[in-house]
């Protein structure tokens, strides 16, 4: 006659914990709405380590294109590279990438964030896209007067 197996039994072969246990567990908090990898990784929040795949992708391709749905993850992406070439392993200790990344050399990183740029008007929209470009590219040392570059950014549009 076969033995009977109940749930008992069975939890104490895969050796799970009591349910009180579970409860009373401290587990990290899940990092909702926060997009900062910096963020995520100083307050000890539950991030998912794909830094093997990120580190697939910079090392074997030049360009990417991030088509993604919304509240995919694409901003902590975005974030993570920013972490990784401005400042290399730092902020990495303990993630796949600190062992896979040899890259030394540290990059300025500019962030173009289009959510500034909005506007229901075009005109508006162009101007607002320039200025966001001279801001985030100067403060990395590019130096532009707007004035000419709106001018030979017009220039250039039309052709």
């Amino acid at each position: 006659m076969p033995a009977t197996w109940d749930f008992l039994r069975i939890r104490q072969c895969l050796k799970w914990p009591e349910l009180s246990e579970v409860f009373s567990m401290s587990l990290p908090a899940l990092p909702f709405g926060i997009s900062s990898f910096g963020n995520i990784r100083l307050s000890d929040r539950v991030y998912v380590d794909k830094t093997a795949q990120i580190f697939f992708i910079v090392d074997k391709y030049s360009r990417v294109l991030l088509t993604r749905p919304r509240r995919f993850g694409k901003s902590l992406l975005v974030s993570v590279l920013n972490s990784l070439f401005r400042s290399g392993v730092q902020d990495f200790q303990g993630l796949k990438i600190e062992k896979l990344w040899q890259e030394q050399k540290q990059y300025k990183v500019v962030r173009l964030d289009f959510s500034v740029t909005c506007s229901s008007r075009f005109e508006r929209f162009e101007l607002n896209f320039v200025l966001h470009l001279l801001n985030s590219f100067s403060e990395h040392g590019f130096q532009c007067d707007s004035f000419c570059c709106l001018i030979c950014w017009k220039s250039c549009r039309n052709g």
